[in-house]
């Protein structure tokens, strides 16, 4: 997986909707012929001759690519006819046109949606119809063969084509589920196919036509027939951004993923536009991630390292504003009530360079990942950065009258002494609480963050015993109790607080 847009995780972390073509998704992208069925006076060979006349390699166009292995493998002869020109797949022909030429005759071979070549033969009703319906509630996917001589087009037949889902697509679209994302499926195929598809593959039996959509295209009901339904079949590209679009009028973290030209502008759109494997070189410039591998595997990791990268950055920030809060308060309460500074510049400056050095290892702490889109709610962090920040002014005041009184804190650098191993203390434990919104002990911690506290612990009680220039030492007891002090506050009464209000 590839990140062309570094926000891409961030949107991910957020994402509520999850827009997936079934084509190279949820399926191999691997089309193979399953059964023939021919009009009259054709046969099963002309059929397969005549789509393969109107297909070309380079057009790498996976129907073209399993006509041509189908004549391969069965070893058809198409010699004597020769392909003059070809007009490519585009959504609004639905189908490939080529000019043949055989024994000084030329004319033209059309190879595309039943629907559609059946409406220029201008045929009616005939068996190939129940055929066609049969295949599609198999999830079969219709192609029809036709040929055009002096503006007359004869239907010569129709091809059943396959394109299985992947082994683990419906077990991958109920971890989606599991995450709290809603999934839709879009597809370019006739209802009957995307119904069986998406039975398939467990997205939901309420798939709908896109032409539902389009009757309320710009109206209030868009976003409610969006959300009502679990897919759409018959989409056409500029359905896809109108759905992407109407899902952000309401407030949608939208994920959109796509193969071809047409699909990069839903792309774009999109917060989270997703390029698959097989994508065209225009969807992957469009998109902001492109999978290396096929399936939906990849799009799960994204969503889980972006709320991963969410509750650390979240975790960070609490630990600032508690900190800090924490930090100002306590020196300026502290010089108020007692008309001395209980720290020295020097001491300051010693502790955010210490402190500074375990924040930074919050980024590679251990977390558990939401079971729901994240948010950047700031009211919830700020009052939990708030309350802890406070805790810890209300226990590091506590404590330093207790020291007054009971440690004989007379000496001014004594003084600071202390109240740097207050601060300290205070702070490296404070990181227990903010790292996980439940209690401590609950959530397992990385093993990089737990030996920068223990070595910072180890260090500062190290410098407070011996002494440094500009910290004079402390006795033993009053480090060891400062430490037993502040811990008994963070891991029993803050983080015990912590839970009750969150």
């Amino acid at each position: 997986m590839l990140v062309s847009r570094l926000s891409a995780t961030e949107d991910a972390a957020t994402l509520t909707v999850l827009c997936f073509d079934k084509t190279g998704t949820i399926t191999q992208n691997k089309l193979s012929i399953q059964d023939f069925e021919a009009a009259d006076n054709f046969t099963r060979d002309d059929i397969l001759r005549y789509g393969v006349l109107a297909s070309v390699v380079a057009n790498n166009d996976p129907i073209d690519i399993a006509f041509l292995d189908k004549a391969a493998n069965d070893k058809l002869d198409t010699a004597g006819y020769l392909q003059t020109s070809f007009t490519p797949f585009s959504a609004n022909l639905k189908r490939t046109e080529a000019m043949v030429k055989k024994d000084d005759k030329q004319f033209k071979v059309l190879k595309g949606a039943f629907n559609t070549i059946k409406g220029l033969s201008n045929l009616q009703e005939s068996k190939l119809d129940v055929t066609v319906k049969i295949w599609a509630a198999k999830g079969f996917k219709t192609i029809a063969v036709a040929i055009q001589s002096e503006n007359t087009t004869t239907l010569v037949g129709i091809v059943a084509m396959v394109d299985p889902p992947l082994k683990d697509s419906a077990k991958m679209i109920d971890e989606i589920k599991q995450l709290g994302v809603t999934v839709k499926m879009l597809t370019g195929d006739a209802l009957p196919i995307a119904k069986e598809i998406a039975a398939q593959v467990e997205v939901g039996d309420d798939i709908v036509a896109a032409s539902l959509l389009r009757q309320q295209a710009g109206g209030i009901d868009s976003y409610d027939i969006i959300i009502a339904h679990s897919g759409f079949a018959e989409v056409l590209p500029e359905d896809k951004f109108t759905i992407v679009k109407t899902l952000q009028q309401h407030s949608e973290i939208t994920g959109m993923t796509g193969d071809g030209v047409n699909d990069a502008p839903a792309l774009k759109q999109a917060e989270v536009g997703i390029a698959v494997k097989s994508a065209t070189d225009a969807a992957k410039q469009a998109a902001s991630v492109i999978l290396l591998h096929e399936g939906l595997e990849s799009i799960i990791s994204l969503i889980t390292v972006g709320r991963t990268i969410h509750h650390r950055i979240t975790n960070w920030v609490v630990s600032k504003i508690s900190k800090t809060l924490f930090a100002v308060v306590y020196v300026c309460a502290a010089y108020i009530i007692t008309g001395q500074f209980v720290v020295s510049a020097f001491d300051m400056v010693l502790l955010l360079f210490i402190i500074d050095f375990v924040t930074l290892t919050l980024s590679t702490d251990i977390v558990s990942w939401s079971k729901k889109p994240e948010s950047w709610k700031m009211k919830p962090l700020a009052k939990r950065g708030f309350i802890l920040g406070l805790l810890l002014i209300i226990e590091a005041l506590g404590w330093l009258f207790i020291g007054k009184k009971y440690f004989n804190l007379i000496d001014i650098g004594q003084l600071h002494s202390f109240g740097f191993a207050s601060l300290f203390f205070a702070s490296i434990l404070n990181i227990f609480d903010v790292r996980t919104p439940t209690r401590f002990y609950k959530q397992a911690i990385g093993k990089n963050l737990l030996w920068a506290i223990v070595a910072d612990i180890v260090f500062a009680c190290i410098i407070l015993s011996m002494g440094l220039p500009g910290l004079n030492n402390l006795p033993l007891i009053v480090t060891g109790s400062s430490l037993l002090y502040f811990a008994f506050c963070s891991l029993i009464i803050n983080d015990w607080i912590k839970v009750k209000v969150n």
